[in-house]
């Protein structure tokens, strides 16, 4: 029978604290770069320890790590190219599990998730390509959301000092800032059309976003975010769990 060996990766900028327990339960602690190239080789590093073997021989080794938005971009490309099983879970959900704890510093973090992914194991929810799709489209709108604002920032200076300043200063002024918005006029349509060809070379995502826009009242944005927000419509078990996610209960 396979014995699945779970591995708790503290995530951080610089980073990645690592712990796992031997047979005789005993934690073990390391650290690397949180750098596609220093993940990769400490894994191979790892699956050739003593107490990794056979479960490495089995591909039955999974590295659970809480989800810290794009800093988990390393981890996400190391696993793939090893071909190592990737746990991404909610810090919020963790904590919330763990109940009651005293100290916090790095390497107890990375203990206490490895503690959790063995005692929730039931909630295995492993990382897959449509995953790292959704995490691709969630910065693509805050991209957006920047070019947007810088946008409507220049509009509202063209409107609000035109006759508050001298009329020459104002035209050199506006020249300049139509030139911004302009650009931005044009980063914005290329955005566009990213998120578009993200959503479309994916027929899962592409098939949510078409039941999601569906809905009357809810547009293209809406459809977006209410996909990033639920990790493809599986970070939730239920609506009323959405809901109370987005405030309305």
């Amino acid at each position: 029978m396979k014995t699945t060996t779970f591995i708790g990766i503290d995530v951080s900028k610089k980073v990645l604290d690592w712990c796992f327990v031997d047979t005789t339960g005993k934690p073990h602690y390391d650290q690397c770069a949180n750098e596609v190239k220093a993940v990769i080789k400490h894994l191979k590093r790892l699956s050739h320890h003593d107490q990794f073997t056979k479960a490495a021989a089995e591909k039955n080794i999974v590295i659970c790590a809480e989800y810290t938005g794009h800093y988990i971009y390393p981890l996400v490309q190391a696993s793939q190219h090893t071909a190592t099983k990737l746990w991404l879970e909610s810090g919020a959900q963790i904590k919330a599990s763990t109940g009651m704890t005293r100290g916090k510093n790095d390497r107890i973090d990375a203990f206490r998730i490895m503690q959790y992914a063995q005692r929730f194991s039931d909630r295995l929810c492993l990382f897959s390509a449509t995953d790292e799709n959704i995490e691709q489209l969630s910065l693509l709108p805050r991209e957006r959301e920047m070019y947007v604002s810088d946008r409507a920032k220049y509009r509202s200076q063209l409107s609000d000092m035109k006759g508050f300043i001298p009329e020459k200063l104002y035209q050199q002024r506006a020249k300049r800032l139509n030139k911004l918005i302009k650009e931005l006029d044009r980063l914005l349509q290329i955005l566009e059309k990213q998120i578009e060809q993200l959503i479309h070379q994916d027929s899962k995502l592409a098939r949510q976003y078409e039941i999601a826009t569906s809905v009357t009242g809810v547009g293209r944005q809406t459809a977006i975010e209410t996909i990033i927000a639920t990790k493809g419509f599986s970070k939730f078990e239920n609506a009323r769990q959405f809901c109370c996610h987005i405030g309305y209960c």
